[in-house]
C-alpha cells in the first residue's frame, strides 16, 4: 500500500533507535506503528529504496506470512523527511521488544532461544523471504508474545544486496542463498558467545551496536 496526498506528520519525540543510515521514531498518532527515516534526507538512501522495493514485491504475493518481519504500510511524509511506515514491534505488555544483542548482554543464554532461532530460520527459507548478508543481532528483536512465549523479528536488512538478484526468481537458488547467509549469521553470533552460550566478557556492546561483527559477503 502506498500512501500519498497526505499532510505531513509532525514528529516531536526522541528517536526510538538509531542505525548507521536511518533512525526510527514512534508514529505521533498511532502507537502501533513507527516511522523509519534516513539520517540524510537530502541524499538518496539505497537501503531504504531496496527495502521498499522488496516489500512491494512481497505485497504482490498471495498470503505472505509477516510473523517474523514488520508489515510495511507505505511511505509517509513528516517534518523530518519521508519515511517508511512499519509495525512497531512490542511485547505483550506494551513495552518495546528487546534486541537479541541487548538480550544477550543482559546475561541471557542463547540456548534459551534454540527453538525460536530454528523457527526464525525456517520462516525465511519456507517463505522465500530474503535477508541481507549482514544480518546482525541488533537488528533482531526478541518479542514476548506472552509471559512464556517469544519469537524473533527481523526489523532491518530485508531484501537483497546481491547484484544479480534475477536469480531470486528460482526457489532453489533462494533457499541455498538463505542457508549460506544463515550459517554465516550463526557463526558470527556464536563467535560472540562463550562455551556456555552467554556473551563473552571482552565483547564491547558499543562496538557491536555501531558496526556489528566482522562480515563476509556471499
Amino acid at each position: 500500500m502506498r500512501h500519498s496526498n497526505q499532510s505531513k506528520l509532525i514528529i516531536k519525540t526522541e528517536p526510538i533507535s538509531f542505525g548507521i543510515e536511518r533512525v526510527c521514531y514512534a508514529h505521533p498518532e498511532d502507537s502501533s506503528k513507527l516511522i523509519k527515516i534516513p539520517l540524510n534526507i537530502n541524499a538518496p538512501n539505497k537501503q531504504t529504496k531496496r527495502e521498499k522495493n522488496y516489500y512491494y514485491k512481497l505485497q504482490k504475493r498471495k498470503g505472505v506470512n509477516y510473523s517474523h518481519i514488520p508489515f510495511f504500510y507505505g511511505s509517509v511524509k513528516t517534518n523530518l523527511g519521508e519515511g517508511m511506515l512499519l509495525d512497531f514491534i512490542k511485547d505483550y505488555d506494551g513495552k518495546t521488544s528487546q534486541s537479541l544483542l541487548d538480550y544477550l548482554f543482559a546475561g541471557n543464554n542463547i540456548n534459551e532461544l534454540e527453538c525460536e532461532l530454528e523457527e526464525f530460520r525456517k520462516y525465511f527459507i519456507n517463505n522465500l523471504i530474503v535477508f541481507n548478508h549482514d544480518m546482525i543481532p541488533k537488528n533482531i528483536l526478541v518479542q514476548k508474545i506472552d509471559s512464556e512465549t517469544s519469537r524473533l523479528v527481523l526489523i532491518d536488512g530485508i531484501g537483497d544486496t546481491a547484484t544479480l538478484s534475477c536469480f531470486n526468481y528460482f526457489a532453489a537458488h533462494v533457499r541455498s542463498k538463505l542457508e549460506r547467509r544463515w550459517n554465516r549469521f550463526i557463526k558470527h553470533l556464536y563467535d560472540l558467545l562463550d562455551e556456555n552460550g552467554k556473551m563473552k566478557h571482552d565483547v564491547s556492546h558499543r562496538s557491536l551496536v555501531k558496526h556489528g561483527p566482522p562480515l563476509v559477503k556471499p
